[in-house]
């Protein structure tokens, strides 16, 4: 356990090992880590998962060496959050027979290890989870102090749908409505052809844009159904929304700040239909019928 544990590995996929061989390792690599020491980043992982995947012959009517080559990239393409490059490792190391089985493990271990990882200086691309969309772009390194000090307010805060802010807000005459309407499946631009592949949704980019803008509240609505510009009518019948459904962001601020957020953002809006209303305060005073010209 104590060094590279190279035979140890070899010996998983040839015959059964103590199904403690994987707890022991974690062990004696986190105490090496936790001290201060460099223990080594791949060969550990690589040592865990083998061990790991032997242990679980146990249990699963599976070969042991399969279940050995499965944990063996399992394990680092959750902990190195690199599923795609893990798989073809896989089917490098063990043949094309195990990918299927690899392409399974691989996923469901980098969907489990959340926004962690043994490469701190890595960003998050695309959130795994719909409720941490605004951790996108930071570094693994930052993660910890970010979630430490956030203090999430849903009015004041951007959350899963967007930021409130000033519900009884007397400068109704100030601000200004901006809508845009595009479909669920929009993404944003991207110059090059590698940065389209990994374009975020629309939607959740320009919230978080719009947060960083300072502009004073958006929401991004959910629907059922619709169509935009006299195109096809679509339904969210289903847990996964088709592309074409449409999709409304709405910010609310000073209308000279979100001229600014158009025009800095004018790239991203290609195709987006854009609505600006000015808003109006509602006096509660006010006699009945010159309430009901503002109503």
């Amino acid at each position: 356990y104590i060094g590279l544990g190279i035979p140890t590995i070899f010996d998983a996929f040839a015959r059964p090992l103590p199904p403690w061989d994987f707890a022991a390792k974690i062990l004696f690599t986190a105490l090496t880590q936790g001290c201060g020491f460099k223990g080594g980043e791949v060969t550990p992982l690589f040592f865990i998962g083998a061990t790991l995947g032997n242990a679980i012959g146990y249990v699963l009517p599976l070969p042991a060496p399969l279940l050995a080559g499965m944990g063996f990239v399992a394990v680092f393409a959750g902990a190195a959050n690199t599923p795609l490059s893990s798989m073809l490792m896989a089917m490098e190391l063990f043949g094309a027979e195990a990918g299927v089985f690899a392409a399974i493990a691989c996923i469901v271990s980098y969907l489990s290890s959340g926004h962690a990882g043994i490469y701190q200086s890595q960003r998050i691309g695309l959130s795994k989870h719909a409720a941490a969309n605004h951790e996108e772009g930071m570094r693994l390194a930052d993660l910890g102090a970010v979630r430490r000090a956030a203090t999430i307010d849903v009015f004041q805060d951007l959350h899963d749908l967007g930021f409130l802010k000033g519900i009884d807000d007397p400068r109704m005459n100030e601000l200004t409505v901006l809508r845009l309407y595009f479909r669920t499946g929009a993404t944003a631009k991207a110059e090059s052809n590698w940065r389209k592949l990994m374009a975020p949704a629309l939607g959740p980019y320009l919230l978080r844009r719009a947060k960083e803008a300072g502009i004073e509240q958006a929401v991004l609505h959910r629907v059922s159904g619709g169509f935009l510009q006299g195109g096809r009518l679509a339904f969210d019948h289903s847990d996964v929304a088709p592309p074409s459904l449409p999709q409304c962001l709405e910010l609310i601020g000073e209308e000279e700040l979100l001229r600014a957020f158009l025009d800095l953002h004018r790239p991203a809006l290609d195709g987006v239909r854009v609505v600006l209303l000015r808003g109006e305060q509602l006096d509660p005073d006010a006699a009945p019928e010159a309430r009901a010209v503002v109503d």
